[in-house]
Formats: structure tokens, sequence, C-alpha cells
């Protein structure tokens, strides 16, 4: 399934994401509210969820994992529309920038895509990113009837969706598992008295 993907297709994705990343901390710094107010409220609650006292491995989890997957389910399946996915990846990577930017308060914007989590959690992102691409490119050829030379390598929704089973899904669930695993240790030992429990 995975040889089906194009590499182009995955290229295509990253540069689509890096480019709303790119731009994110200016949308957020000029407060242009159609594109701040998700990821401002998101970022908000997610600060608020997960600065609980007993915060409780087995709910955080499936609340990390649930939130990515759908997100890149959602992705995955607005290939079926002309050219959605392409949108979509922009503005993935502009509310992750501006969420990181509100959270960070810009401080080591860039190094907070080199740990073990965001390496993942990029990776399932540009795989999906890269299907749902490439799926609807072939299918937007297709349906305004042009012809001649493809543009990617064919792939069928049943192979987008069986990447995003077999390789998505359980890149998500390690990002997950380590990304849970760090927020609670974070939690119990910020304060400097660690849950013995």
């Amino acid at each position: 399934m995975i040889v089906l993907l194009d590499l182009k297709s995955i290229m295509i994705a990253a540069v689509l994401f890096f480019a709303g990343y790119l731009i994110g901390p200016y949308l957020y710094k000029k407060r242009i509210k159609i594109f701040t107010a998700y990821p401002v409220w998101f970022s908000n609650k997610l600060i608020h969820f997960i600065s609980r006292k007993k915060l409780k491995f087995v709910l955080l989890l499936p609340f990390i994992f649930s939130f990515n997957s759908f997100s890149l389910f959602t992705i995955l399946i607005s290939s079926i529309v002309a050219f959605l996915p392409i949108f979509l990846i922009f503005w993935l990577g502009i509310n992750l920038g501006i969420s990181i930017t509100h959270i960070s308060r810009g401080k080591n914007y860039w190094k907070m895509l080199l740990n073990p989590v965001s390496i993942l959690e990029l990776s399932a992102s540009f795989i999906t990113g890269g299907a749902s691409i490439q799926f609807n490119l072939n299918h937007t050829q297709i349906m305004l009837k042009i012809f001649g030379k493809d543009i990617l390598k064919f792939l069928t929704l049943n192979d987008s969706i069986a990447i995003y089973l077999h390789f998505t899904l359980p890149i998500l669930a390690i990002a997950a598992i380590i990304e849970s695993s760090m927020i609670i240790l974070y939690s119990r030992y910020s304060s400097g008295t660690p849950d013995k429990n």
C-alpha cells in the first residue's frame, strides 16, 4: 500500500503545512480572528485540561489519540472534494503555528517541532496529507477530464484509507503514548511533589 504513495505528494503536503506554520505567528500577532479564534480557544482549553492536578493517563491517552486521529481523518475524507485537502493541510499548519505561538509566546518556535512526539505526528500528517492530495488530484484530473500524463501515481480512496489505517493510526498511537506519558510526568514533578500513588 505504501508503495502506491507518491513521494511528490508527501513533499507537497509538507510544503503546504510548513507554509501555514510559517505565517502562523504573523496571523497571531495581527490578531486576525478568522484565523486565531479556534486555535487560541482550543489551546486555552487544552492548557486547562492538562493542568488539572489529578490528570489520569487513561483519560489523556484516548483524548490525544482521538483528537489527532479525527483531525487527520477529516483531511483524508476531504479528498473527495476538489482541492479541499490542499487547503486543509495548509490550514493545519496555520492552526498549529498559532497554537504554539500562543502557548510558548513565540519562544523556541521552530524547536517545538524537533521533539519525538512532533516528529511522529508530523510524519503521520504528511503521510495522510500526501495520500489525500494524491487521490484528490487523480480524482480531480478525471472529473475535469484533464487527460494526458498523470500528475501523480494513481491512488484510490480505498488505498488512502488503507494507508491511514495501517500507517497513520499506529504512528499516532505511539505518539499519543509518549505525549501522554510526558504530560503526566511533567504535571506530577513540576510542583516538586511527585505523586507517589
